[in-house]
């Protein structure tokens, strides 16, 4: 255990450098409760490179009350006695204690804090590598004695202003609190991450939780465990490349695959012939997760309650784009191996690679913009759904829906800066759009394309264009849009900004 208070703890403060780091939207949530009369221990809640010990840090620095504050950092070999030992050896308002679920009896012992010292006055934050712990802890030992302050999804208006980078960045790197090299290192990169930062986050949190109605160690050894979260992420993200390269090949706005490839007079990708390889890459036919289906859902619910992942209808998507464009870089690679056996040239290759990559990254797009709006606190009240007429093949993006009015918002996702007429075809399919408010109840009030190019409001033309930056930055403010709800009275008090 590493102790630091006083002149040590504003020495270490001072050499981080952390004066320098902006600071995450959370950390208001953080400051706020060491400011407030709320008893209960703050847990920050995610997963590596999120920056929860930045946040600590922070704290401690906009306090600027050395005297004050402790600063604990726990191993492997510290007992929960012995954190209690030290606060009391040490008569501080304010506890910051890292790596905290490396303590092997945290979760079922976790609540002597709140017991022997917040609810006496003391502030308490909590922060590990393990976070799901946290979770579980406040299901349990802290049930309705802690704060959860989640630090894993990072979206993109945050992403922005901390990094002052691109969207299109953003969708290549972004999801850590780095510049999201990590996904891509040569030490492993997205399969590191996947393994250091989920897999094991949620194995040893399990492992730890001595629990009588721990249903999966009762049936499970670790190792089974550890293996089926890499699966249960596997098949996600197998699916998701299947999915969207295979629909590839599907006539789409701005035309498929094989139009394209007919257009520069090259002989058109036979998918029968390309289907097997991605099959066989991808182990598309090899879905079995090695559990029974309770003990799936409960490891898939943990990684929703983490924020790692958002269900969307029967797919899940990732909250972290760096992780899941890594991991579809490294597909596409393979594809083009496939591509020079069916000789196509290195000229052709690129071509066909750079179509699909677009394609990737338009639904990549799609499903930020959904976990967006999805994910919004500020868009509780509001549902967000998708469409989709299987026997017409006809779709809508995204439908935002106002729960109490009905009211609703038809948004269709581009990968493009360019206006075409095909575009905005389903939006103005009125016996289309009237099924759809049939269907689910609802009166459309808005129709609009979200894309990569200037905002076009044209009050002849029925559909609105709009920038996908603007409205993931709430810059789009215009109260006839739908981002009326991203209310600016309710944006988030950040010290320093």
């Amino acid at each position: 255990m590493i102790v630091l208070n006083g002149d040590s703890l504003r020495k270490y403060i001072e050499q981080s450098g952390i004066a320098a780091y902006k600071k995450r939207y959370c950390f208001s949530d953080c400051f706020n409760y060491l400011n407030s009369d709320d008893k209960n221990v703050l847990c920050l809640y995610g997963l590596r490179r999120t920056g929860k010990t930045t946040l600590i840090d922070q704290s401690i620095a906009e306090l600027n009350d050395y005297s004050d504050c402790l600063r604990i950092i726990c191993n492997i070999n510290d007992d929960m006695s012995d954190i209690i030992e030290c606060i009391k050896n040490n008569d501080k308002k304010y506890i910051f204690i890292d790596e905290v679920t490396k303590v092997n009896n945290f979760i079922n012992t976790s609540s002597v804090l709140y017991d022997l010292f917040t609810y006496s006055g003391k502030k308490i934050i909590l922060a590990g590598t393990d976070s799901l712990g946290f979770y579980l802890a406040s299901n349990n030992e802290l049930y309705d004695r802690c704060k959860l302050v989640h630090t894993t999804y990072i979206p993109y208006k945050e992403w922005n202003y901390i990094f002052d980078k691109s969207f299109n960045e953003y969708l290549n790197y972004g999801g850590t609190m780095t510049d999201g090299s990590l996904f891509y290192n040569e030490d492993g990169g997205y399969l590191s991450y996947i393994n250091s930062a989920i897999v094991d986050n949620v194995s040893n949190s399990i492992l730890k939780w001595n629990n009588k109605r721990n249903y999966l160690i009762s049936r499970y050894s670790i190792e089974e465990i550890s293996s089926a979260l890499r699966k249960i992420i596997e098949l996600s993200n197998r699916s998701f490349s299947y999915k969207t390269i295979i629909n590839s090949f599907e006539s789409h706005d701005l035309g498929s695959l094989n139009d394209l490839l007919i257009k520069h007079e090259i002989t058109p990708l036979d998918k029968d012939k390309l289907e097997p390889y991605l099959k066989g890459r991808l182990h598309i036919m090899d879905d079995n997760i090695g559990l029974d289906k309770k003990s799936v859902q409960i490891l898939t619910d943990y990684l929703i309650k983490m924020d790692i992942l958002v269900k969307d209808n029967d797919d899940y998507i990732f909250t972290q784009p760096g992780l899941r464009y890594s991991q579809m870089e490294d597909t596409v690679s393979f594809l083009r191996r496939v591509l020079a056996r069916m000789d196509y040239t290195t000229k052709e290759q690129n071509i066909i690679i750079n179509k699909l990559k677009q394609d990737i990254r338009g639904q990549m797009i799609e499903d930020i913009l959904y976990v967006n709006l999805v994910k919004e606190k500020k868009l509780s009240n509001y549902e967000v759904t998708k469409y989709r007429d299987d026997s017409t093949g006809k779709e809508i993006d995204l439908i935002l829906i106002n729960k109490d009015t009905r009211d609703a918002i038809a948004i269709e996702v581009k990968n493009s800066s360019e206006k075409v007429e095909r575009q905005a075809a389903y939006l103005l399919d009125d016996n289309f759009c009237n099924q759809i408010q049939k269907d689910l109840n609802i009166e459309f009030v808005h129709k609009l394309i979200a894309y990569n190019g200037p905002i076009f409001d044209n009050n002849s033309y029925p559909v609105d264009y709009v920038n996908i930056e603007d409205i993931l930055t709430d810059r789009w403010l215009d109260e006839k849009y739908a981002v009326k709800v991203f209310d600016e009275d309710l944006n988030p008090v950040i010290p320093d900004r």
